[in-house]
């Protein structure tokens, strides 16, 4: 497999010549009943260093003030667009803004999140200077609690990846993280795939997954350019849904037969069971009755583990898939296994402070 290829300068910032009016990116904003975040994120895009960008913002139900912020932006600034729909989730409100969206570069970003200025900048350089189908910045945490920055666990590099090299990345789960909101796409790319996979646990994995089949070229900086919003309420997992389950089968069909593809078996196999980890961790007691066929699934996937796939994770989780393997017993280890990374977390938050 060829190997990434390094790029050292720091980018400088670059526009699109002046003349015609028609945006260059166009930035996609569902939100829902988001009033208390959703102006934070619009005055940093506003504020943005590269001007040629609109922004399809979509109102995907909310039952508050949301629409009325967003319309104060649009009253001010005719790049700013707002549609509305019944609530239908953020996969048919993302598919509503692209259909509407003119530029012929595409990113999206979340109501409770915000960006630096010079966002947009940095993911239409780098594409461009690499003329690259998918381009990427790198991110931050913030924390409203403390006001405070936090790095990202795996931060971005100056990477420019081939076809093969970049789906490798997605696999691993480290430079190229499944987010939509870090990175730039071309249209043409996202018009070609499924952006409504009808689940919502790891859509963006999926989407992102499709977006890389069809890229030859994709690059990333290592500059932050999107802030993301660490929730507290995050860290406690909603309900198991039975969408979760077919969200599971879906994407470990689609990562086996994209691995298989490109010869990537025991990045596969990683990617599968960092989502059959997440799956399982979402469960109370009283899912696992109903969900023994994919219960025994995961156990499948653990069991079939190639030394090398093994090897790559980090001692206490080899531990657990030790545990599963030997036991045939899947929901324990893994609740078990949340609660240490969670205290893992914990820790780190304390240290960092």
């Amino acid at each position: 497999m060829k190997e990434p290829v390094v790029f050292t300068q720091h980018l400088v910032a670059k526009s699109e010549p002046d003349g015609n009016t028609t945006p260059v990116i166009s930035v996609i904003v569902p939100f829902y009943n988001a009033s208390m975040t959703l102006d934070r994120l619009l005055r940093s895009i506003q504020q943005q260093t590269f001007s040629k960008f609109e922004v399809v913002g979509i109102d995907d139900g909310s039952s508050d003030n949301s629409s009325s912020i967003f319309s104060e932006f649009r009253q001010r600034d005719s790049r700013f667009i707002l549609l509305k729909q019944h609530n239908m989730g953020q996969s048919l409100a993302r598919l509503a803004g692209l259909k509407r969206a003119q530029g012929r570069l595409i990113t999206f970003a979340d109501a409770d999140d915000f960006v630096d200025e010079r966002w947009l900048s940095l993911l239409y350089t780098t594409m461009i200077k690499h003329n690259a189908d998918i381009s990427m910045c790198a991110f931050d945490n913030y924390s409203p609690e403390s006001q405070r920055y936090y790095s990202a666990r795996f931060s971005s590099e100056n990477v420019v990846w081939n076809k093969k090299s970049a789906i490798h990345a997605w696999l691993i789960d480290e430079q190229f993280k499944g987010f939509l909101w870090n990175k730039l796409y071309k249209k043409s790319l996202l018009d070609g795939i499924n952006m409504q996979p009808g689940f919502n646990f790891m859509e963006d994995v999926y989407i992102n997954g499709q977006a890389l089949k069809l890229a030859e070229v994709v690059v990333s900086c290592r500059e932050v350019g999107y802030h993301y919003v660490i929730n507290p309420q995050s860290k406690m997992h909603s309900s198991f849904l039975i969408q979760d389950a077919n969200a599971f089968y879906c994407l470990t069909g689609f990562i086996k037969s994209v691995a298989d593809e490109q010869s990537l078996t025991d990045a596969g196999q990683i990617r599968i069971i960092k989502i059959a980890m997440a799956t399982i961790e979402r469960m109370k007691k009283s899912d696992v009755k109903q969900n023994k066929e994919l219960i025994r699934e995961v156990f499948n996937q653990v069991k079939s583990l190639s030394p090398v796939a093994y090897n790559y994770f980090k001692r206490p989780t080899r531990f657990f898939l030790f545990w599963i393997k030997s036991t045939g017993k899947v929901f324990l280890p893994l609740k078990l296994r949340r609660k240490v990374v969670m205290f893992r977390d914990y820790l780190v938050d304390r240290r960092t402070d």
